[in-house]
């Protein structure tokens, strides 16, 4: 707005002295109720479309803050919650296809042990050779299962190594 001699009509904001310790945006520090609209300033025109908000009450911002806070730890534990269901879930599969492969070798060993011989040489040269197999199978995916054990101390710091078996990315670099 302008006067009638062409000149801003200033609001309260820009013409009222500033309250003792807040520093008012888009104001000269000698002069705070001054401002030149002459003048070609890119920082004042900046600060002058950035609101000002001034709060004398701390007990609004103290409930602000709580809410805040309320807010990240409620994310942080559903984030954590699905963390532990796929540890689990994934804990517990590697346990159960480690059995598997245990009963697959007593199986083998069974027949390997069966009073009645094996017919052939090559049968035998094909179930031992499985046998071992599966031996060596089931010693990797025993390491895996320790290593995936040390999930406990978070996703966040466990080494990468350690997240693939779980199926998560590599942390991006």
């Amino acid at each position: 707005m302008e006067d009638s001699d062409g000149m801003p009509i200033l609001n309260a904001e820009e013409s009222s002295p500033p309250v003792a310790g807040v520093t008012v945006l888009g104001t000269e520090p000698q002069y705070p109720y001054l401002t030149d609209p002459m003048v070609d300033n890119e920082l004042q025109r900046a600060a002058e479309s950035v609101p000002i908000f001034i709060t004398g009450d701390h007990t609004e911002m103290s409930l602000k803050f709580e809410d805040e806070i309320d807010n990240s730890l409620l994310e942080l534990k559903k984030s954590q919650e699905a963390e532990y269901r796929l540890a689990e879930q994934k804990l517990y599969s590697q346990k159960d296809y480690i059995l598997s492969l245990y009963r697959q070798l007593e199986s083998d060993r069974s027949q390997l042990a069966d009073p009645n011989p094996v017919s052939d040489i090559s049968s035998y040269s094909v179930l031992l050779a499985n046998i071992t197999n599966r031996v060596e199978q089931v010693k990797r995916e025993e390491e895996k299962f320790q290593t995936m054990l040390k999930i406990s101390k978070g996703f966040r710091k466990a080494p990468a190594n350690i997240k693939e078996h779980f199926g998560l990315p590599p942390p991006a670099e």
